[in-house]
């Protein structure tokens, strides 16, 4: 077993020197430590002096009988310890010392208690106003107040405030437990807990817990894995976002609650969706009446107030149209031609003046938005004239085309409506369905 200091009966002792300059005047020097005579070898001018003759040594108080010569650094007196074999080892080992066989520290005061047993390391040294100052130390201890073998590795350095004193900064418990700012692996006290079963417990009071940088490139910040194998990530994004990512096929990144099945999923692989679970179906609100979204941008359709093919609105459409004049006038000017689909449902209006080559021909216009379903007839009231004539005006199927007519009252018949019979303007509004 190796010891610091020397084994019984075995002698172990340090050595110091001390180095003076002699002026030819000065007899008496102050060393470093208390020795006697016979204890230091005194070397002036690379000439050994002769115990009690040259010198006498009492405490710190080297007295030569004759003053030494003037030099720089001219007497040296080396210590040479104790004469004797002692077994308490020394207080103080100035030279680098390599121990082959480790080291044992031993407290010999039997103990229970949590600290107890302690064995200390203190790291010291001098200030450049000679003050002695306590930098760190590390510390064995035993781990709580059983009679028990656990211990603790405490390591504790001065803040610049702490005198001889240094605070605890980091610990490894008999848990094996790597504790940083504080003493116990609980979450509820600042500090972080780095265990032994791979958790990390990170704790701030009123700060940030955690913070991840990369440097450089965008990419992945933090990856996620599950038995060796990545199942997501947070990476940087363009600079300035970040971005949640599951690599797998068929991967997916649920947000919830208490409880996984009162959540929501995004997955990707064959079942692409965005959804809440079963438990929460018909269930979660997308925004508020005070929180709520802008635009939605749907490439598909949606289902409102069920799920069935009858529920499903797969197109809403705003637009101009510009009418054609098949028979009854060869042109208009068109002051309104606008148009509005809701799914199948087209509805237009329409405001023409301006009519060019009316003629007795039957009023035919073309150049509906959207060609008109099989059967899918649609009819509506028109207004012509200044006096405000009206009539039926009705859309043609699988066309795209609008025929006019009025009320014959003698045969109680409906008549194609004539382009000589169209006064100052021709307004209506149709809605009809399409299979577009």
């Amino acid at each position: 077993m190796p010891y610091l200091g020397n084994e019984p009966a075995t002698a172990f002792t340090s050595t110091t020197k001390d180095t003076f300059s002699g002026d030819a005047s000065t007899t008496d020097f102050t060393l470093s430590r208390a020795a006697t005579q016979n204890a230091i070898r005194v070397v002036v001018e690379n000439v050994v002096q002769d115990p009690g003759v040259a010198y006498t040594c009492s405490g710190t108080t080297l007295s030569f009988t004759s003053a030494p010569p003037t030099g720089t650094s001219n007497i040296y007196v080396v210590h040479l310890g104790p004469p004797a074999a002692t077994i308490a080892p020394p207080t103080t080992i100035n030279n680098n010392t390599t121990f082959t066989g480790g080291v044992s520290f031993k407290n010999e005061t039997p103990e229970d208690t949590d600290g107890g047993r302690e064995s200390k390391v203190t790291f010291k040294g001098l200030q450049s106003g000679q003050e002695e100052s306590t930098l760190a130390e590390i510390q064995a201890s035993h781990d709580g107040t059983s009679d028990d073998q656990k211990g603790d590795l405490i390591f504790k350095t001065n803040d610049g405030s702490d005198g001889t004193s240094p605070t605890e900064a980091a610990r490894i418990d008999s848990g094996q437990n790597l504790l940083v700012g504080k003493a116990v692996t609980t979450s509820s006290t600042q500090g972080i807990a780095l265990k032994s079963n791979g958790q990390g417990v990170f704790t701030s009071d009123g700060g940030t817990g955690a913070l991840f940088n990369r440097k450089t490139s965008d990419g992945d910040i933090v990856e996620f894995r599950k038995d060796g194998t990545s199942v997501g990530s947070i990476s940087s994004l363009a600079s300035s976002g970040i971005a949640i990512a599951n690599p797998q096929t068929n991967g997916f990144i649920s947000l919830f609650g208490n409880n996984q099945s009162n959540g929501i999923f995004y997955e990707d692989g064959s079942s692409k969706r965005f959804a809440p679970y079963a438990a929460r179906d018909n269930d979660i609100d997308l925004g508020y009446a005070t929180g709520r979204w802008k635009d939605l941008y749907l490439s598909g359709g949606a289902y409102l107030g069920g799920t069935t093919s009858a529920n499903h609105l797969d197109d809403y459409e705003e637009g101009t149209w510009t009418p054609t004049y098949t028979s009854g006038i060869s042109g208009a000017t068109a002051v309104y031609a606008k148009y509005v689909k809701v799914g199948a449902l087209v509805n237009i209006g329409l405001y023409l003046n301006s009519f060019v080559s009316q003629s007795s021909s039957a009023l035919v216009l073309a150049g509906l938005p959207f060609t008109v379903r099989s059967a899918g007839y649609g009819s509506a009231i028109f207004e012509s004239g200044s006096t405000g004539d009206f009539g039926l005006v009705r859309t043609r199927t699988n066309s795209s085309t609008l025929d006019f007519y009025v009320w014959n009252t003698s045969t109680l018949h409906r008549e194609n409506y004539v382009g000589n019979d169209l006064g100052g303007h021709l307004i209506l509004n149709i809605c009809y369905h399409t299979d577009s």
